[in-house]
């Protein structure tokens, strides 16, 4: 009897010492919190994704661009992409209508170098990228700044900020996310 009052009393004993004080927990809480707080505010950021949605905007206006060149086969497309203040425009017009349509985007401190074979110029509101289109949407000419840029290769824009994203259009006005090869 003596042995089972002394293994409750020791079992008794060991609950004891598993659990956690008020102190420990406090701790814990605590410790959750300013963890929690760094990492919420890491992942509210969205810099680093900023390049990435300014690619697929302006591969949203090209595609545009060129499906107008298709579908309008009565004069040449151009698109124009520029440094407008503090925000980036793409305006798509025709040799036949003018001025089709603009678009403002963001710039959130991004940066477009434009290359081709021959050219590379980082755009500005003094330099921008042209592109002329045919009835079948291939690229026809393109002008980085003042001067002729060569679309043998394709036009390689490099958009840049936290993080860096290519972007491809090539000679048959293809785009594609990746540079040009």
């Amino acid at each position: 009897m003596f042995e089972r009052k002394n293994s409750r009393y020791s079992t008794h004993l060991y609950l004891k010492q598993l659990g956690f004080t008020i102190v420990e927990l406090i701790t814990v809480v605590i410790l959750l919190g300013i963890l929690s707080a760094v990492a919420f505010a890491r992942m509210g950021s969205s810099s680093a994704f900023e390049p990435a949605m300014l690619m697929q905007q302006i591969d949203e206006e090209l595609r545009l661009a060129q499906k107008l060149a298709t579908s309008r086969q009565d004069s040449q497309i151009s698109f124009t992409l520029s440094l407008n203040g503090d925000q980036w425009q793409c305006q798509t017009g025709s040799s036949v209508d003018g001025i089709l349509r603009t678009a403002l985007i963001d710039r959130n401190n991004s940066s477009i170098v434009a290359t081709s074979s021959t050219e590379s110029v980082a755009l500005s509101t003094t330099t921008t990228l042209s592109l002329q289109m045919d009835g079948i949407g291939n690229l026809t000419t393109a002008t980085l700044g003042a001067n002729s840029a060569s679309v043998d290769m394709g036009i390689h824009l490099l958009i840049g900020g936290d993080s860096q994203r290519n972007l491809c259009i090539y000679p048959t006005g293809y785009v594609a996310h990746a540079a040009c090869s």
